[in-house]
């Protein structure tokens, strides 16, 4: 959902903070603006659909790193045998994507330098943080969450 428009986001907010050239920042301000909004409300209602009974069951369920996963021979590809991880359970990534993409899109959005970030996105943000058992969580997905924080706490619209 966010990886992509995170390092998007990324990229262009470095050649805005970078470039001098006038025309060339007011693009880059223009697409920060436009990529903003959607990935902050896209953050909320992954938040809202990931709190709930069925969420909590998924953020539980553990993830199964690809090196300790079973592994399928692939044939052959330099003269040597290739092995891949066995395709993990579908529900896994239901607590990793998701849960990543809750921080994620609220990072999108504080990038661009004139965007407030709603009352909502962060009581989103701060209750999907709160909703996690990190006992029990088995991802790294929380990190955006934190990384999503600590981006916003100045930046709170009001």
């Amino acid at each position: 959902d966010t990886y992509v428009g995170l390092q998007v986001q990324q990229s262009v907010r470095l050649v805005y903070d970078l470039d001098d050239e006038k025309t060339v920042r007011e693009t880059c301000l223009r697409f920060l603006n436009k990529m903003a909004g959607p990935y902050e409300e896209l953050s909320v209602r992954r938040a809202r659909e990931l709190m709930t009974e069925e969420g909590r069951e998924w953020l539980s369920i553990p993830y199964v790193r690809w090196d300790k996963a079973k592994a399928l021979y692939a044939g052959f590809y330099g003269g040597r045998g290739y092995y891949t991880p066995e395709p993990s359970d579908f529900r896994e990534h239901q607590s990793y994507y998701p849960l990543r993409a809750v921080g994620e899109g609220i990072t999108v959005a504080s990038m661009c330098p004139n965007k407030k970030i709603s009352e909502e996105a962060l009581r989103a943000l701060c209750a999907m943080a709160d909703f996690v058992d990190y006992g029990r969580h088995r991802t790294c997905a929380p990190i955006a969450l934190l990384d999503a924080y600590w981006r916003t706490t100045d930046r709170i619209e009001v």
